[in-house]
């Protein structure tokens, strides 16, 4: 019951914890061991005592075998439960989630709910969570708040949970005939960031003109990773990736990026321009497009994705 403006920030850091969408913004050390600590460094706890948390935490959040691992060789997933180590080591009444499962496979989807259910049933943690995997949440939570221009209420969760079932279900589609041509291709392709974490190996598929794959697996698997090689910006060890029949070592990157694009797990991190029109446009621009091509391309896509209101908006915001 107690005002938070009137508390200092560190009584109100002991209490209220918030774990950002993008671990990236919140992670500040070099390894998963640090990373935890550095919290209980902040709150002086001694180094003796340091040890047994840290176990604790990597434990209950399932990730104790990446206890000695470099931060920046995990992938998003894995980042994300890092994260939630850090702040549950801090032992937090309050924990705001920002799309706690937004970078997790489906199993970690499964795992983090189950200890999200965990943390209040067994330990009385107040959990407020921002999310839109509704159907996931349904289960275990317990109120809903609905925000809509700027206005926040709290609704029935049974009736909401059922008007989004019916509003948002996906119609089921029909499978097209399949293309013959292989538009992107992938041959005996090796990858590790050193020689002691093998990340994928000979890995082998094709993809034909007008074909959706998806390219699924656990938190760590390698799916990032081989994506970035798919775009070359990385290289593998060994194998090819071919691109209408051409080995990507022989296409310059501006005719690649014709022929491929890449949409980051974290958007922000390929955004320029500080407006929504001028970074649909810069790409065009690039290409020496003429003005009038440029304004009606990015009108285009702005009407397409219902992006129109905000195309002077900041992209970051």
């Amino acid at each position: 019951g107690k005002n938070i403006e009137k508390k200092g920030v560190k009584a109100v850091s002991g209490e209220i914890a918030y774990m950002f969408q993008d671990p990236d913004s919140q992670l500040c050390t070099f390894t998963v061991e640090d990373e935890i600590a550095f919290g209980l460094e902040n709150i002086k706890i001694e180094p003796s005592h340091m040890d047994h948390t840290i176990d604790k935490v990597l434990k209950l959040t399932g990730i104790k075998h990446l206890k000695k691992r470099q931060l920046n060789h995990l992938s998003g997933g894995e980042k994300q439960k890092v994260a939630l180590a850090s702040i549950l080591a801090l032992d937090p009444e309050v924990i705001l989630m920002d799309e706690p499962t937004a970078n997790l496979d489906p199993k970690s989807t499964i795992e983090i709910i189950n200890l999200i259910k965990n943390l209040r049933d067994k330990f009385g943690k107040t959990i407020l969570i921002v999310e839109h995997k509704i159907n996931e949440f349904s289960e275990i939570i317990d109120d809903v708040i609905w925000f809509e221009r700027n206005q926040a209420k709290n609704i029935d969760k049974e009736s909401f949970i059922e008007s989004y079932k019916n509003e948002y279900c996906l119609p089921t589609g029909n499978k097209n005939q399949l293309n013959t041509e292989k538009v992107l291709e992938a041959k005996g392709i090796y990858f590790s960031y050193n020689k002691n974490i093998s990340v994928l190996n000979n890995v082998n598929f094709s993809l034909h003109k007008g074909e959706i794959a998806a390219i699924v697996g656990p938190n760590g698997a390698g799916k990032s990773t081989l994506s970035k090689i798919l775009m070359g910006l990385l290289k593998p060890e060994k194998g090819e990736i071919l691109v209408k029949g051409t080995n990507i070592k022989n296409i310059n990157p501006k005719d690649l990026g014709e022929e491929m694009g890449l949409v980051f797990q974290n958007p922000e991190h390929q955004f320029i321009k500080m407006k929504v029109e001028k970074e649909m446009a810069l790409s065009l621009e690039i290409r020496r497009q003429c003005p009038e091509v440029i304004k009606n391309t990015v009108d285009l896509y702005l009407s397409m994705f219902d992006l129109d209101k905000h195309r002077l908006s900041n992209p970051f915001s």
